[in-house]
């Protein structure tokens, strides 16, 4: 038996949505933090009652869904809110973890990685937005940031090594603390003393959000150490991006 059900949803979001529905009417009304979605659906199968708390034995099978979709204007709005209500990495976090939760519409939005970069979403003083793209095989020295940071992975595999200066507060060597693998939906925050390196291990490219507290590209004493010696010397972002410009070369070659 088929029941037509009017249903009005009001649903909190951070992020707008589409709404897919077989039905007769539709209608959708969007604010700055509500969106009210009205709709007549034909609904078959097992009580819904359950489902929208409502009270008719009514049932469902039905081919309503809502699906997010990521919007970049819209992300960087959602970070830079998020800081501004809770100047911490913990407000960003979530909205970051909240957006890559749908990898697929992340990928989409961005487009198709095609050559590792690092590009500039949003810069600013206290915030950094970053689309970086690894090359297969990449590999980042350790590094620091001076500044939090939040990642996450909406394609590929981000291999990360964390780091640690040696405990005699002499040497400038650093020696292995702790590994994680990130992929798709991944998100992890790392605080503003964190060293890591990382490797793209998979041969094809990754694609990862990084969100920094702070101006990323600016004059912040960053360090990085060597391959080799695991030595300390100094760093900047853009010493950093050209790392994937001569990754980009190595790739060409191969």
């Amino acid at each position: 038996m088929t029941h037509q059900v009017n249903i009005l949803v009001i649903r909190s979001v951070s992020l707008p949505f589409e709404s897919r529905a077989k039905s007769k009417r539709h209608h959708r009304q969007e604010t700055s933090n509500l969106i009210f979605f009205a709709v007549t659906i034909h609904v078959t199968g097992y009580p819904v009652s359950q489902a929208f708390r409502i009270s008719p034995p009514w049932s469902t099978r039905f081919s309503y869904r809502i699906t997010t979709m990521f919007e970049v204007e819209r992300f960087l709005f959602d970070c830079k809110n998020a800081l501004r209500q809770e100047p911490s990495q913990n407000s960003v976090c979530e909205v970051v973890a909240r957006a890559v939760a749908n990898p697929s519409a992340v990928l989409k939005a961005l487009g198709e990685p095609g050559k590792g970069e690092i590009q500039t979403l949003y810069r600013a003083q206290d915030l950094t937005i970053l689309n970086v793209i690894w090359t297969p095989w990449m590999t980042l020295l350790p590094h620091n940031h001076q500044m939090w940071a939040v990642i996450c992975i909406y394609t590929g595999r981000e291999d990360n090594i964390f780091w640690r200066r040696l405990p005699d507060g002499k040497s400038t060597k650093v020696e292995a603390a702790g590994a994680k693998a990130l992929t798709a939906k991944d998100a992890v925050s790392l605080g503003q003393e964190i060293i890591h390196s990382v490797t793209n291990p998979i041969p094809r490219f990754t694609g990862a959000i990084h969100v920094y507290g702070g101006d990323f590209f600016g004059p912040v004493g960053r360090s990085e150490w060597d391959a080799e010696t695991l030595l300390e010397q100094s760093c900047d972002g853009a010493r950093m991006a050209r790392r994937f410009e001569d990754a980009n070369a190595v790739l060409r070659k191969t």
